[in-house]
């Protein structure tokens, strides 16, 4: 979690409330800890108990042994958690840009999803999932 009261925190605060839990009769603490880079790290490493992730970092996680307790997209529970944000000024001045933007964003969306293009996907996060167990490696 990046911060409490973010979109990561009401994630989880969902599916707790899925699960039929309440944070604090639970007894359940949230900390800040960063991004789902970090928190998949500090979950492998035993530092937290669990986190709130994405479906890439989750089925990750679920492939060397973790469980998923719920699955906010299977669960019919509607949620994002990445925002797209610009200045008024942005979004009257630089029409064009913002199309541009929300293309490219469709774009990359439509092509992460394609089935094709799923081995090519699948080798930018594992990539990406190196190179932080790397850096982990080296700092720690």
């Amino acid at each position: 979690m990046q911060t409490l009261a973010g979109t990561v925190w009401m994630g989880a605060m969902l599916g707790l409330e899925y699960l039929g839990l309440e944070p604090e009769r639970a007894k359940i603490t949230f900390l800040v800890i960063g991004d789902q880079t970090v928190a998949t790290q500090a979950l492998e490493a035993g530092h937290i108990d669990m986190t709130v992730l994405d479906g890439v970092f989750s089925r990750c996680l679920r492939q060397k042994g973790f469980n998923v307790l719920a699955e906010l997209g299977k669960a019919n529970i509607p949620f994002s958690s990445q925002g797209l944000v610009a200045r008024g000024s942005t979004l009257r001045d630089r029409r064009d840009l913002i199309e541009s933007v929300l293309k490219g964003l469709l774009e990359s969306i439509a092509f992460c999803l394609s089935p094709r293009n799923k081995p090519a996907v699948v080798a930018t996060i594992m990539k990406r999932l190196k190179l932080n167990d790397t850096v982990v490696a080296e700092e720690g």
